[in-house]
């Protein structure tokens, strides 16, 4: 008899859009890049540290 895995419930994820100078966003890259974390990681990191400030 085959073992059944059960199937992990994935977290709901979503898209954030918005505008900025493409010089300022290959500045803010380059800057993000040097400390060694992806753009979407570096995001992520400061909406929890706002979340646990509860200042939403």
């Amino acid at each position: 008899m085959a073992r059944v895995k059960p199937k992990l419930k994935k977290k709901e994820m979503k898209q954030v859009h918005f505008d900025i100078d493409l010089d300022d966003y290959l500045k803010f890259e380059k800057i993000v890049y040097e400390n060694g974390v992806k753009v979407s990681e570096f995001f992520r990191e400061k909406v929890q540290k706002v979340i646990k400030k509860g200042n939403i």
